[in-house]
């Protein structure tokens, strides 16, 4: 009996001795036959192709042979509504970057013990690892795509505009701005392509202009009007005055906004046009180019006056003007006087400037059924 106790517990070490061996056994095997060179551990795929147990060569050639001559020859859509540019990736030289994912995926489960080495190919023998390719490209040559596309289709925006004729308004939309840029085509591209969709709409931004139809619209009539005579008989005078009103005419004022006559009609000089004629300096009459344009800055700071917007700079003469009642005239002098209202009102203003034979009018238009101030 108690030799029969001892043969079953020799029995038993021997059993306990030939699993450690088998274990030590298949523990070699498999760390041989894994780290004899670098190889990936575990059950690893890169993009659904599976790449565990072999070396970086080995990875890198199974995935090119599996997907890249497929993939380069993949079409590109890059569209916006009826615009389509068609690319392929070999335009651009877009491939996978191979290397980057077979080389993190070799660093998975790797450690300087190689003991705990032994133990990681073990532990992770049954559990799957995913990677995925990473796009690469020439930025270049897509950058260079994508100046074409942008030259293709952005476009300015452009403010609404405002004609009168004969007391007729018409009110021209607005255009909408298309812009794009190269920096947001190529984030576009490259996070498409990672995720597999080769059909890309372009990062469109729409850029709204300041001025709008609906702003315009408020503009229903005139708001005030005012007339000055003059003589024809002095030619350049006459020439001066319809340089400077046409200056004037059409100038549009939204809300808060100023304008300064010597900014508008420019320096009086020859070179902008201007002609030899009577000014009024340090009380005397002299010639200088110019002459006569004292009258459009009078004429339009009356129009302005009537229309309740506000004067910001305005100077008298040194002699009363004959054209207006005394105290109502507004001198300029490019260097130093300046004629400036500020639209003062909820609503924009339209300046309507009509030199005539012997006269010259201001029309200042805005919404005549509300004169609320700003």
């Amino acid at each position: 009996m108690k030799e029969n106790n001892n043969w079953r517990k020799k029995q038993n070490s021997i059993s306990v001795i030939l699993v450690l061996i088998l274990i030590l056994g298949i523990f070699t095997f498999i760390f041989l036959n894994y780290s004899k060179e670098e190889t990936i551990f575990g059950k690893t795929y890169i993009n659904n192709i599976y790449v565990g147990g072999l070396n970086e060569k080995e990875a890198i050639a199974l995935l090119k042979e599996k997907l890249e001559g497929e993939f380069v020859r993949k079409n590109i859509i890059l569209s916006f509504k009826e615009y389509r540019k068609e690319i392929t990736l070999k335009d651009i030289d877009g491939n996978y970057d191979y290397e980057k994912a077979v080389k993190k995926s070799l660093k998975n489960g790797k450690d300087k013990n190689q003991f705990k080495n032994m133990i990681n190919i073990f532990m992770m023998r049954n559990k799957r690892y995913d990677y995925n390719l990473e796009f690469v490209f020439n930025n270049k040559k897509l950058n260079e795509i994508s100046e074409k596309i942008i030259s293709d289709i952005s476009k300015k925006e452009k403010n609404a505009d405002i004609k009168i004729s004969n007391g007729n308004i018409e009110i021209i939309k607005e255009e909408i701005g298309i812009k794009l840029s190269k920096k947001d085509i190529k984030r576009q591209v490259i996070k498409k392509i990672n995720n597999k969709k080769y059909s890309i709409s372009l990062p469109i931004t729409y850029i709204k202009p300041e001025i709008t139809q609906e702003i315009l619209e408020e503009i229903n009539g005139v708001i005030s009007n005012f007339s000055t005579s003059f003589s024809s008989g002095n030619i350049n005078r006459v020439k001066n005055i319809e340089i400077a009103t046409r200056a004037i005419d059409g100038k549009l004022l939204l809300p808060g906004e100023e304008l300064s006559f010597n900014k508008t009609t420019g320096e009086r000089s020859k070179s902008n046009g201007y002609f030899l004629a009577n000014v009024i300096l340090n009380g005397e009459y002299v010639k200088d180019y110019g002459g006569g344009v004292c009258q459009v800055s009078t004429t339009l700071y009356n129009a302005a006056l009537l229309s309740g917007i506000e004067i910001t700079e305005r100077a008298p003469h040194s002699i009363p003007a004959s054209y207006v009642p005394k105290g109502r005239d507004a001198t300029v002098a490019y260097d130093y006087l300046d004629l400036k209202i500020k639209n003062t009102y909820d609503y924009p203003i339209y300046i309507e400037g009509n030199p005539y034979k012997n006269s010259i009018e201001f029309k200042i238009y805005g919404n005549n059924q509300n004169i609320k101030k700003k």
